[in-house]
């Protein structure tokens, strides 16, 4: 799992190939990255097609993650907050709501 922030801050220019010739993400900037290294996300064939696919609609500069704004216009880059709101509105659709009731806590305290 990412930091909310970590997601909405990939560009289109952050896909490359990995060593081992497929496809990742480079992570510029991390919180956990104490030496702001950098790290590559691995990523499969298929997700790589579909940012193709989304950077011939959405254009080849600038975030991947985009808001859609009232006027059905892209936003420039999805805001973090956005991320906590998408997950719950698929939790939601998905019905996890009695699951989740049902698993303990993850962290106490």
């Amino acid at each position: 799992m990412r930091r909310r922030s970590e997601p909405v801050s990939f560009k289109s220019s952050d896909q490359v190939s990995s060593p081992d010739g497929g496809h990742a993400l480079r992570l510029n900037f991390s919180e956990t990255d104490q030496f702001s290294m950098g790290k590559l996300i691995t990523i499969s064939q298929v997700l790589t097609e579909l940012l193709d696919e989304w950077e011939a609609i959405a254009g080849h500069d600038g975030y991947i993650l985009r808001g859609i704004s009232t006027g059905l216009n892209l936003t420039p880059q999805l805001c973090p907050h956005s991320i906590n709101l998408i997950l719950k509105r698929l939790h939601r659709d998905a019905e996890l709501d009695n699951e989740a009731e049902s698993c303990p806590p993850k962290y106490a305290g």
